[in-house]
């Protein structure tokens, strides 16, 4: 049975007319309000409000303007078979049935997403939602009205519902035929007096009426959805005669059916089973206040399978060691944000739980902190106060290695110029190049007093980043002068400090035509200042159609570049990256230091389990063309600056502002715990075992990127939050099937601990979604977000074969991260 042919879904069924079908009607409001005339009773829809009309059951609706509705239709004979009689379900009017009632929502969105989405091959899973459908309104709203209950017996009136339905059958399927009261009474074995008041009783009209009305219908329908003439409509609808076709038409839908055939293609048609819901944002937001209501994801990814996949592994094979480019640096914050206790605990988390060795630091000269201000006569003066207490945290309490930025400048060296601000950072290079030497040589002087020269040589350091020519803050000659300035002032204090540039973003050095990084590193070699280090910033955009725009970063709430479509872009860059160097004869260690989808940390995908599979993805598919790999800032905190609505707002950091962990955090830590030496990787998957042979770590991951043609770059409001479903923007591959043959193990069991990052399990964005998403939780809110928000952990035993062979079978969820720990148990 190809049931996707035979139910139907439709948006915004036309109004102001009189709905009469064969088919039963579940009506959901998506938006805006809605009044229903329908059974005796008046009522008003509001949005997730909805209601199921009966088969036969003629109602009629008002929307008012800017409201939209989705129609389910299901075919009498399937509820037939399913043996679903009358229902009375009206949400709004039935609140002690809430749970039941958010039931059937729920079973709605998994059609409607199936239904417009899911390929035909997958189609059973749309049969068992039907099903739980039926079942529901089957076991909880079979019931006649309670007016008719008071009226008569139950018995009386199921006998007369059955009756009814039985009549009006007959009618839907005999309309194409000359059929007429006295007729439709014999067959019924009833006189026509009676059968004719019978049927007043039952349609609430007289029979020609209710008979026309069904041929109109039909027409109507024919003409909608087929290339059929008026005269092919008429004549399949049972209208013997064109002329009585076309007055019947004009008096019941106020226009004739020619008429209704110009302006046919302004009305909303139906669904076809494939086709995705229409891509603009605002109506993509329409549909997510039901999609939002898909209960059982887990149920439908496994249901859903993408494939499956087979990984063979020799254990006792000789492996290469393990270079964790991703625990050598994170992604830092503002040095003014070290000084609060919040960003302080999930650095001390971070450090304790991943293990990072560097730590990337911005903006130690933001005004804020008053390192360098001006006296009344014009010179500068030095403060390190607070920046001595930051130092002191990361590397006394911390005990890690500051990457260094140099950047931001003091407003007092910004003498000429329009200011170009970011948030309370001046982006501007420095006006005297003089000065600025002055202030770095007086930064460094002092943390060598404090921590001696070898200490500080140890640190990473750079300047303010060469991406500020690509955005147009300045030019590139401007940027040499300065890179030379800063490269000479930090050798000249610390000759054996390594020094990391430039600092641009991937997606601009690798635009055709783009010649910033190729200028750079010849001026560089020309002065003798090449990095030791050459590090970019990667944001997956693609940067083609915004060559030389604007824009204003401190007011923007949206993501203005788009997502590339390519899910390896950060390979590519890399390579052509890697190629230019080779042409140039030049050979130096590439590294990622800020890695985050979106530009400016606003893509709403960035809190959930998607940037969890990326960070794994990325850092182990590109581990040989980088020294260093970072997954992301550790925190949104300082990011707090720019404008949110919500904790959860596509911040690129780890961690929320709050200090609440999320998905991608708990990915990033369980790519740490992987060491030893690499055996086996290829795409979803990565294999290393310890030096013994006694352990091994077995990674997999189930990336899925973004649909770019429901993408949305535009930001939430708070009521928005609360309906919009954020994996809607990826494809949806269902679940994945993992096979794993490992041979060359120890014949004694092997303890298996399995630790996972799903929706459900270590993603505190899908908790809080489940909470109702408050805007602003309290400590409490937050403590039971946190306590729910973390990565499932199973363990059991296995026993490899006499050969020393093991099977084990993963079923892997869209996004899902999953690190299995293999121990061999000793005697």
């Amino acid at each position: 049975m190809n049931l996707a042919n035979q139910i139907r879904f439709e948006t915004d069924c036309p109004g102001d007319t009189i709905h009469l079908h064969n088919e039963m009607e579940l009506f959901y409001t998506l938006q805006g309000r809605c009044a229903v005339f329908a059974d005796q009773q008046n009522y008003v829809l509001k949005p997730e409000d909805f209601a199921v009309f009966n088969p036969f059951s003629s109602h009629q609706l008002y929307r008012e303007e800017g409201a939209h509705t989705l129609s389910l239709y299901i075919p009498i004979h399937l509820l037939n078979q399913a043996g679903v009689g009358t229902v009375h379900c009206i949400s709004p009017l039935q609140p002690e049935k809430q749970v039941n009632l958010g039931l059937i929502r729920g079973r709605l969105a998994e059609m409607f997403r199936d239904y417009t989405e899911v390929p035909a091959s997958r189609r059973l899973n749309l049969f068992a939602e039907l099903l739980e459908l039926l079942s529901i309104l089957q076991q909880d709203f079979s019931a006649a009205p309670a007016d008719m209950a008071d009226a008569e017996s139950s018995s009386h009136v199921l006998r007369k519902l059955e009756r009814r339905q039985q009549i009006l059958s007959y009618i839907w399927e005999h309309y194409q035929e000359p059929i007429t009261l006295k007729s439709t009474a014999a067959q019924f074995f009833l006189s026509e007096g009676h059968f004719s008041r019978l049927f007043q009783e039952f349609s609430g009209k007289p029979f020609s009426e209710y008979l026309r009305s069904v041929r109109l219908t039909n027409a109507r329908q024919t003409l909608l959805a087929s290339d059929a003439t008026v005269t092919d409509a008429a004549l399949s609808s049972g209208f013997g005669n064109i002329n009585t076709f076309i007055d019947a038409f004009r008096r019941e839908y106020g226009m004739t059916p020619g008429h209704f055939l110009k302006n046919a293609q302004k009305e909303l048609q139906p669904f076809t089973p494939d086709e995705l819901p229409v891509t603009a944002n605002t109506e993509t937001i329409s549909y997510m206040s039901l999609l939002r209501h898909r209960t059982s994801e887990t149920k439908n990814n496994l249901l859903r399978l993408s494939g499956s996949d087979s990984i063979h592994a020799d254990l006792s094979a000789p492996g290469t060691p393990l270079d964790p480019i991703w625990k050598k640096m994170v992604g830092g914050s503002y040095a003014r944000d070290l000084l609060f206790a919040v960003v302080q605990n999930s650095l001390r988390r971070g450090a304790r739980e991943i293990g990072f060795d560097g730590y990337l630091l911005h903006g130690i000269f933001q005004d804020e902190l008053g390192v360098c201000k001006r006296n009344p006569d014009g010179t500068l003066r030095f403060n390190f106060v607070y920046l001595d207490l930051i130092f002191k945290f990361l590397v006394e309490d911390l005990h890690t290695t500051p990457w260094f930025m140099l950047d931001y400048t003091p407003r007092c060296l910004v003498t000429d110029g329009e200011l170009c601000p970011f948030g309370d950072h001046i982006m501007n290079l420095p006006s005297d190049l003089s000065e600025w030497t002055q202030l770095i040589t007086a930064t460094l002087g002092h943390l060598i007093s404090l921590y001696g020269r070898k200490e500080v040589s140890s640190w990473k350091f750079s300047m303010e980043q060469a991406m500020q020519v690509s955005v147009g803050n300045c030019d590139l000659d401007e940027y040499k002068q300065f890179y030379l300035a800063t490269f000479r002032a930090i050798r000249h204090m610390l000759p054996n400090a390594e020094i990391f540039g430039f600092g641009f973003d991937t997606g601009y050095v690798a635009l055709p035509g783009n010649t910033e990084l190729e200028e750079l590193l010849e001026f560089s070699v020309e002065h003798n200042c090449l990095p030791d280090l050459l590090s970019f910033q990667c944001f997956f955009c693609d940067y083609s159609a915004f060559v030389g725009a604007s824009v204003d970063i401190n007011n923007t709430s949206e993501e203005v570049y788009p997502i590339s479509e390519n899910p390896d872009i950060l390979s590519k860059e890399l390579s052509q990256i890697q190629a230019l160097l080779d042409r140039m004869h030049l050979s130096i260690p590439l590294a990622i230091t800020v890695s985050s989808p979106g530009m400016w940390g606003r893509a709403p995908g960035n809190d959930t389990c998607f940037v969890a599979a990326s960070i794994v993805k990325n850092a182990l598919e590109n581990r040989h063309r980088l020294s260093v790999f970072s997954g992301g800032g550790l925190t949104d905190y300082p990011e707090t600056l720019l404008p949110t609505n919500t904790m959860y707002r596509g911040g690129s950091g780890l961690i929320t502002y709050n200090g609440v962990p999320k998905a991608a955090y708990f990915s990033l830590m369980l790519l740490s715990r992987l060491k030893g030496l690499v055996i086996a990787e290829g795409s979803g998957y990565f294999l290393t075992r310890s030096e013994s042979g006694s352990e091994f770590y077995l990674l997999l991951y189930h990336y899925c990127p973004y649909n770019l043609a429901r993408h949305r770059t535009t930001a939430l409001t708070p009521e928005e939050e609360q309906n919009y479903d954020r994996y809607y923007e990826f494809d949806d591959k269902g679940a994945k099937s993992v096979h794993v043959y490992l041979r060359g193990l120890p014949q004694a069991p092997i303890h298996l601990e399995t630790h996972s990052v799903t929706r459900e399990h270590g993603s505190s964005y899908d908790v809080w979604q489940k909470m109702g998403a408050p805007i602003h939780p309290d400590q409490n809110l937050l403590n039971y977000l946190e306590y729910r928000s973390v990565p499932d952990i199973t363990t059991e035993t296995a026993t490899p074969s006499p050969d020393g062979d093991l099977t084990l079978s993963f079923l892997l969820e869209p996004h899902e991260v999953r690190v299995i720990h293999g121990t061999v148990e000793s005697e």
